[in-house]
Order: structure tokens, then sequence, then C-alpha cells
């Protein structure tokens, strides 16, 4: 198992790549069909998969921000810790660039605008 938390105040529906939604970007880029149900384990989520949410890794020093196949529950609560199923990746944001988009630069101003939020 995985621990994850979401980024609070991220954009969680629209992803800014030609994917046209956090969902179908994950789907792209794991090369895997959408998991049914939430990937959230402890207690198993038994909600269907309806966003790709953006989230980090816990008590790691990956800083990375990624995007996990959640229910709509789950993606909708910020900063709050789930593991998650390792059978499921998580896909690295960073993967955007190749989807021909200028990602970094909301991503970094997201991030900072974030920061003086909290």
């Amino acid at each position: 198992m995985t621990k994850i938390k979401n980024i609070n105040g991220a954009p969680q529906h629209i992803a800014n790549c030609k994917c046209g939604s956090w969902l179908k970007h994950w789907k792209k880029h794991s090369g895997r069909k959408c998991p049914t149900f939430c990937i959230v384990c402890v207690p198993d989520c038994l909600d269907k998969v309806t966003v790709g949410a953006l989230v980090q890794k816990v008590n790691d020093s990956d800083t990375k921000w990624y995007i996990a196949p959640l229910c709509e529950n789950h993606a909708a609560t910020p900063n709050t810790e789930f593991s998650i199923y390792n059978t499921w990746p998580l896909i690295e944001v960073e993967c955007v660039e190749v989807c021909e988009t200028d990602f970094f630069s909301n991503k970094k101003q997201t991030a900072i605008d974030t920061k003086n939020v909290i």
C-alpha cells in the first residue's frame, strides 16, 4: 500500500493538456483501463472511479504531483491521507509536458498560491 493525500486547492476535473481530464490523462499514460472502483483501501472504497485526483505521496521525500483514479468523495477531501492499492500506478503530473501544454508554469503558480492560502 502507498499513502497519498489530495493536493489542497488543485483543480481535479480538467487537465491542462489535450487529454481533457485528469482521468483521461491517467488512462492514456498508465496504458491501463480505469479501475471500476476507487483505489482507496483500508477500508475498501466501493464507490466508482469518477475523477483523476491530483495527489502527493505521504511520508516520502518525493514532492512530485501525481494523478490517481479516485471516487468523487475521496477526490473532494483536501489534505486527507488515504492508503491506496499498489496495483494501480500513480502517474506523474510532469508527463503532462508530452501532451503539449504549459502546465509546468501553471502548476508552480498553483503550488505557490496554495501555500499562501494555508
